[in-house]
């Protein structure tokens, strides 16, 4: 999907450079705004956008393509200076001693860098997806979470009670962290927000921690730590009332800090 969908986002970064994104989506918003006004479909431009690039061929090297059909999962591991050989050394005295587990591939400067874009535009590819096919998924879940430093059960596999609702599930993030994205698209008909409910509850059973990247803001309840953190520097609630699904109240009232709702 990420080759696919996110195939407009890898080539204009790759031919033209990053700082013609912002052209770009302001190009996309102008075609989206005229659409509109002629009454034609929603996201237009992200549907006109993937015609054009359908038409193309994949722009992804060999080696990428053929790691994509022999293994579910894929690690970009960067190294520098020593480090090199050092990496180059322990994988392979790793894979010949263990050769149904994998392998690995040596990049180039140019094929490195083609790897981390293309992970780059996959970031984007469930919303595109979402953009162009809308009429036949659901909703779009997008979460982002910490699992614990010792996880080793990292890659989801969710329970047949959840994953019933999903139509397409996209993992990408940052492995040696434990930082993962989510990308949940789910299928027609399906109660978004019991679906988030039930990711939730079963994120909080495997310890995850989130959202990982980005603060709580109003969509995600703060916990108690985090929640005595905004009280202490903000003792009267003005600054952001409400932030983790806390009170609104002057003062924290409906939090029982006793101040009498003053």
């Amino acid at each position: 999907m990420a080759e696919r969908y996110g195939r407009d986002t890898y080539l204009v970064i790759d031919r033209l450079g990053s700082k013609h994104i912002p052209r770009f989506f302001r190009w996309k918003n102008t075609l989206d705004r005229w659409a509109a006004k002629l009454h034609l479909p929603a996201a237009s431009s992200d549907r006109l956008i993937q015609c054009m690039t359908d038409a193309l061929p994949s722009h992804l090297p060999a080696f990428m393509r053929d790691m994509h059909q022999k293994y579910e999962h894929h690690l970009i591991l960067k190294m520098a200076d020593g480090g090199v050989d050092e990496a180059a050394a322990y994988l392979d005295e790793y894979f010949s001693a263990h050769p149904e587990r994998g392998a690995y591939y040596a990049c180039n400067g140019a094929e490195g860098a083609q790897a981390t874009l293309h992970r780059f535009a996959a970031a984007g590819a469930a919303n595109r997806y979402h953009a162009v096919h809308g009429k036949q998924v659901g909703d779009l879940l997008a979460l982002d979470i910490a699992l614990r430093r010792n996880e080793r059960d990292w890659f989801e596999r969710l329970p047949p009670e959840i994953d019933q609702y999903i139509a397409h599930k996209l993992y990408y993030g940052h492995f040696f962290c434990h930082v993962m994205h989510q990308d949940y698209i789910l299928k027609p008909g399906t109660d978004a927000a019991a679906v988030k409910h039930l990711l939730l509850d079963y994120l909080d059973g495997k310890g995850a921690e989130y959202p990982a990247e980005h603060n709580v803001g109003h969509l995600y309840h703060a916990k108690e730590a985090l929640a005595d953190f905004y009280r202490a520097q903000d003792p009267t609630n003005s600054l952001n009332p409400g932030i983790g699904k806390t009170t609104k109240k002057k003062h924290w009232a409906a939090d029982g800090c006793g101040c009498g709702g003053h």
